[in-house]
């Protein structure tokens, strides 16, 4: 679950890097905005099921030391760096997508 929220962060950071070369284009935004969708959902999916479990622990007086729990706090840091970085990139290079989208 974790490794798959970071092979999709990971690709994420890929596909960012390719706004404003010759390879941007609405194909290129319509998949950087499905991959965020789905980074942002794997998130919530794998806090879902990891923080009960941590909050009982921390409820009983045992250190959080969850090794998933820690990674999935790191993919969730690096995540939020790439979505601050999108939202720069996208207001600084937009591109029309009416006619992608057929409107």
């Amino acid at each position: 679950m974790v490794i798959e929220i970071n092979s999709q962060v990971a690709l994420f950071r890929d596909l960012l890097i390719c706004i404003g070369s010759v390879r941007d284009g609405p194909e290129l935004r319509e998949k950087i905005r499905k991959v965020r969708r789905q980074c942002v959902e794997s998130s919530k999916h794998a806090a879902a099921i990891l923080l009960p479990a941590i909050k009982n622990d921390v409820a009983e007086g045992i250190p959080v030391d969850n090794q998933n729990f820690v990674h999935l706090v790191s993919c969730t840091q690096l995540l939020a760096r790439e979505l601050r970085k999108c939202r720069r990139l996208v207001c600084a290079m937009p591109v029309d997508m009416t006619e992608y989208y057929g409107e």
